[in-house]
């Protein structure tokens, strides 16, 4: 059982909100990855290769750079409002033509490279905001660096993790629509819940942009 050190502080306060709109923006990231086959087929595993492969690169050879320019707090919001576009790929293909297969196959490509780019350097960014949150909270209830470590931790997880399940669930609810059909304008016809999830795609978009644009602050941080 952890106990937690009292919760007075502001360093507390800032890393509850980080923790919190954070997770929101990463649980709506994490959860289009299921159904993302389901509605542009093929095209989704070049969004996602895309987005590997530039999440890996990035993460190996500019997330240091890039968090020594912009320092952690706008490394973190900046790399949250990035990913974004990623949500954002799958709506946009569904409404290119039929006739356009490889502008399709483009903008997934894109998409998924974007949201890698920003997902290379999220991690190192909240790594560091963790670390510097810590210690402030150490300091300002007088507690051991290891406990306050321990701590913070405990609630990062808690929320993060309890989130991340909770959106990863909610895409799952048109399924009961499975058997309506209904045509774009384009000329394909999707079902309803392939719609439904697009729906769902962009209002993850909307709520993982909220949570980007959220003030993240640390005294020591710029």
């Amino acid at each position: 059982t952890i106990e937690a050190p009292p919760m007075t502080s502001s360093t507390f306060s800032n890393f509850l909100r980080m923790t919190f709109f954070f997770s929101i923006n990463h649980g709506c990231i994490v959860a289009v990855l299921g159904f993302a086959y389901g509605l542009i087929g093929d095209n989704a595993s070049y969004l996602n290769g895309s987005l590997y492969i530039t999440y890996a690169l990035t993460a190996l050879l500019l997330s240091s750079a890039l968090l020594d320019t912009l320092g952690a707090r706008y490394a973190l919001i900046s790399s949250c409002f990035i990913y974004c576009v990623y949500v954002l790929t799958v709506p946009v293909a569904l409404i290119v033509p039929a006739t356009a297969p490889a502008m399709e196959t483009l903008v997934s490509v894109v998409g998924g490279t974007i949201g890698g780019f920003a997902a290379g350097y999220l991690w190192t960014a909240q790594g560091t905001y963790f670390a510097v949150a810590a210690k402030h909270y150490a300091a300002e209830n007088r507690i051991e660096l290891k406990e306050a470590n321990t701590y913070l931790a405990a609630v990062f997880a808690g929320i993060f993790l309890g989130l991340e399940v909770l959106l990863t669930i909610l895409p799952t609810a048109p399924l009961a629509l499975d058997n309506v059909k209904l045509t774009l304008s384009s000329g394909a016809a999707p079902s309803a819940p392939s719609l439904q999830h697009s729906l769902t795609r962009l209002r993850y978009f909307g709520a993982a942009t909220f949570a980007s644009l959220r003030p993240v602050s640390l005294t020591a941080m710029r």
